[in-house]
Protein backbone atom coordinates (compact mmCIF):
# COMPACT_ATOMS: atom_id res chain seq x y z
CA UNK A 1 0.00 0.00 0.00
CA UNK A 2 0.95 3.45 -1.23
CA UNK A 3 0.19 6.40 0.30
CA UNK A 4 -1.34 9.24 -2.39
CA UNK A 5 -0.09 12.93 -1.75
CA UNK A 6 -0.41 15.15 -5.16
CA UNK A 7 -1.27 18.53 -5.97
CA UNK A 8 -1.68 20.33 -8.86
CA UNK A 9 -3.81 23.25 -11.02
CA UNK A 10 -6.43 23.37 -13.42
CA UNK A 11 -7.14 26.24 -15.77
CA UNK A 12 -10.57 26.09 -15.05
CA UNK A 13 -13.22 26.18 -12.20
CA UNK A 14 -13.69 23.55 -9.99
CA UNK A 15 -17.03 22.34 -10.95
CA UNK A 16 -15.76 21.93 -14.54
CA UNK A 17 -12.08 20.43 -13.05
CA UNK A 18 -14.46 17.82 -11.17
CA UNK A 19 -16.57 16.64 -14.03
CA UNK A 20 -13.68 15.99 -16.17
CA UNK A 21 -11.84 14.31 -13.42
CA UNK A 22 -15.09 12.02 -12.96
CA UNK A 23 -15.56 11.80 -16.93
CA UNK A 24 -11.55 11.07 -17.47
CA UNK A 25 -10.02 9.58 -14.47
CA UNK A 26 -12.39 8.08 -12.42
CA UNK A 27 -13.20 4.97 -15.18
CA UNK A 28 -9.41 4.37 -15.18
CA UNK A 29 -8.91 4.55 -11.34
CA UNK A 30 -12.01 1.68 -11.54
CA UNK A 31 -9.91 -0.58 -14.73
CA UNK A 32 -7.07 -0.14 -12.81
CA UNK A 33 -8.15 -1.11 -8.95
CA UNK A 34 -11.80 -1.49 -9.00
CA UNK A 35 -12.26 2.27 -7.75
CA UNK A 36 -15.71 3.65 -7.72
CA UNK A 37 -17.21 7.38 -5.98
CA UNK A 38 -19.14 6.56 -2.87
CA UNK A 39 -19.16 10.14 -2.19
CA UNK A 40 -19.49 13.24 -3.88
CA UNK A 41 -19.95 16.81 -3.09
CA UNK A 42 -19.22 19.93 -4.57
CA UNK A 43 -15.33 20.58 -4.65
CA UNK A 44 -15.25 16.42 -3.34
CA UNK A 45 -14.98 12.97 -4.65
CA UNK A 46 -14.17 10.28 -2.22
CA UNK A 47 -13.32 6.82 -3.79
CA UNK A 48 -12.97 3.51 -2.62
CA UNK A 49 -12.47 -0.06 -3.85
CA UNK A 50 -16.22 -0.78 -3.37
CA UNK A 51 -14.89 -3.36 -0.64
CA UNK A 52 -17.30 -3.93 2.63
CA UNK A 53 -14.28 -5.21 4.93
CA UNK A 54 -17.23 -7.45 5.78
CA UNK A 55 -14.63 -10.36 6.74
CA UNK A 56 -14.36 -11.57 9.69
CA UNK A 57 -11.90 -11.20 12.59
CA UNK A 58 -11.95 -14.69 13.22
CA UNK A 59 -10.75 -15.21 9.89
CA UNK A 60 -6.82 -15.84 10.28
CA UNK A 61 -6.46 -13.54 7.27
CA UNK A 62 -9.77 -11.23 8.19
CA UNK A 63 -8.20 -8.58 10.09
CA UNK A 64 -5.25 -7.68 7.52
CA UNK A 65 -8.17 -7.87 4.72
CA UNK A 66 -10.36 -6.40 6.71
CA UNK A 67 -7.48 -3.13 7.28
CA UNK A 68 -6.84 -3.20 3.43
CA UNK A 69 -10.02 -2.88 2.42
CA UNK A 70 -10.44 0.00 4.81
CA UNK A 71 -7.04 1.66 3.51
CA UNK A 72 -7.78 1.88 -0.19
CA UNK A 73 -9.34 5.06 -0.03
CA UNK A 74 -8.89 7.83 -2.45
CA UNK A 75 -10.28 11.83 -1.64
CA UNK A 76 -9.64 14.58 -4.46
CA UNK A 77 -10.72 18.05 -3.75
CA UNK A 78 -10.98 20.72 -6.19
CA UNK A 79 -10.47 24.68 -4.44
CA UNK A 80 -10.75 27.48 -6.21
CA UNK A 81 -7.95 29.67 -6.66
CA UNK A 82 -7.09 33.19 -8.97
CA UNK A 83 -5.73 31.15 -12.25
CA UNK A 84 -8.58 28.41 -11.93
CA UNK A 85 -8.45 24.97 -9.97
CA UNK A 86 -5.77 23.38 -6.88
CA UNK A 87 -6.83 19.70 -7.06
CA UNK A 88 -5.44 17.71 -4.57
CA UNK A 89 -5.67 13.84 -4.37
CA UNK A 90 -4.64 11.83 -0.94
CA UNK A 91 -5.34 8.27 0.21
CA UNK A 92 -3.92 4.89 0.23
CA UNK A 93 -3.76 2.60 -2.95
CA UNK A 94 -1.20 0.60 -4.39
CA UNK A 95 2.34 1.61 -5.63
CA UNK A 96 1.13 1.53 -9.69
CA UNK A 97 -1.87 3.41 -8.96
CA UNK A 98 0.01 5.90 -7.03
CA UNK A 99 2.72 6.24 -9.67
CA UNK A 100 0.28 6.79 -12.36
CA UNK A 101 -1.72 9.59 -10.15
CA UNK A 102 1.65 11.22 -9.63
CA UNK A 103 1.65 11.92 -13.49
CA UNK A 104 -1.46 13.45 -13.27
CA UNK A 105 -0.64 17.32 -14.08
CA UNK A 106 2.66 17.13 -15.32
CA UNK A 107 3.60 18.05 -19.27
CA UNK A 108 2.16 15.57 -21.36
CA UNK A 109 -0.41 13.59 -19.14
CA UNK A 110 -3.93 14.74 -17.81
CA UNK A 111 -5.48 17.53 -17.49
CA UNK A 112 -3.19 18.80 -20.65
CA UNK A 113 -4.55 15.65 -22.58
CA UNK A 114 -7.65 15.63 -21.49
CA UNK A 115 -8.99 16.91 -24.86
CA UNK A 116 -6.79 14.19 -27.21
CA UNK A 117 -8.21 11.87 -28.95
CA UNK A 118 -8.00 8.02 -27.10
CA UNK A 119 -8.18 4.75 -28.40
Amino acid sequence: MAKLDREFQMRCDPAQAQAMFVRDVVPALYRAGEFVVYEETAGELHLSDGATGTRGLADPDGYYALRRDLARRITVGFGAEATGTHVSITGHAEREIRDAIDKLGTPGHWPETANDPHD
